[in-house]
């Protein structure tokens, strides 16, 4: 059992440490550039099971264009942690609505590179997900360590 909570609790440390990842690089992304873009593909992308017992999950999927010093780039980056699915499509179809295909759209692009842009800055409050999960994994495997040596003290 110990070796479980351990392994929960690298996995939570694992996922606090992506969360500082993706909060630091949302934070800098307020400093970008805005130009004007456009955008090409503007969809919902659904993965999972259908059927009796549905388990699907939503994401939007949005491909957008921009120019910087005469420079052309592709992107699909909404906001850093956009990858994240949620099991409700509403929240893909607000996206879809507000870039719809073929509308002219503010793209925020890094100035130190280019190649990197966001169509939202700042950090999206679907990223606290990754740190609620992660500390209740931690909190989790505390538990369960210490249970355990709970157990192991109550044998002797």
């Amino acid at each position: 059992m110990i070796f479980e909570a351990g392994v929960i609790f690298l996995f939570g440390i694992i996922l606090l440490l992506h969360f500082f990842y993706l909060f630091i690089s949302s934070t800098k992304t307020k400093k970008w550039i805005p130009v004007k873009g456009k955008v090409l593909i503007s969809n919902i992308d659904c993965i999972g099971y259908i059927g009796e017992d549905a388990d699907l999950s939503y994401k939007a999927k949005i491909e957008y264009q921009y120019g910087v010093n005469e420079e052309s780039y592709l992107s699909k980056k909404i906001f850093y942690g956009d990858y994240i699915r949620a099991n409700m499509p509403y929240r893909a179809k607000k996206v879809i609505k507000k870039y719809g295909k073929d509308e002219i759209i503010s793209v925020y692009y890094n100035p130190d590179n280019p190649k990197k842009s966001v169509l939202e800055t700042g950090v999206n409050p679907i990223i606290y997900k990754i740190l609620f999960i992660s500390f209740c994994l931690i909190l989790l495997s505390i538990v369960i360590m210490m249970n355990e040596s709970f157990f192991i003290s109550l044998m002797k």
